[in-house]
Formats: C-alpha cells, structure tokens, sequence
C-alpha cells in the first residue's frame, strides 16, 4: 500500500528536477510533474514520494525514472533543427 502523497515532497522533487536538468518549472510545469509523481507512485514504481526522492537523488539521470519526469516537462518537437537554412 502506498503512504499518501505529500505535497512538500513534490517540492523536493521539483528542485531536483530542476538543478539536475536546468529545466526552470512554472506552475504549469508543477502540476504535470505532481501528476507523474502521481502515476509512478499508484503504480508501484515507486512506493512513496519519499522512495522518489531517494531515487532520484541515486540515480543518473538516464534513468527511466527520471526520463518519464523529462519528458513530462519537455516537449519532443524536432522539426525546429530540420531546416539548416533556418540559421543563415
């Protein structure tokens, strides 16, 4: 069974998340982050916020994890470095 969630330890993952990936989080950002915290904690991934923090702070951040916090902030847009002649 998992501890309910605790919102001053969304606050430790947000600035993790921002010191070890420079990504700056604005509310927006927060909430879909507090969402994933969410998802990974009711799916066993984790067992507590608490169990997060622990492996986030032990873990590269290639670790999937930390890659599906990324990518819940990043967006996968590509198209943008296509074009060179965008840059002359």
């Amino acid at each position: 069974m998992t501890e309910p969630l605790k919102p001053d330890a969304n606050e430790d993952i947000f600035r993790l998340l921002e010191t070890r990936t420079g990504l700056l989080l604005d509310a927006n950002r927060r909430l879909d982050v507090a969402g994933v915290i969410r998802e990974l904690c009711e799916s066993s991934v984790v067992s507590s916020t608490a169990e997060l923090v622990a492996v986030l702070t032990s873990q590269p951040i290639t670790h999937p994890v930390w890659q599906r916090l990324t990518q819940s902030v990043t967006i996968g847009e590509t198209y943008f470095f296509r074009y060179m002649s965008q840059f002359d």
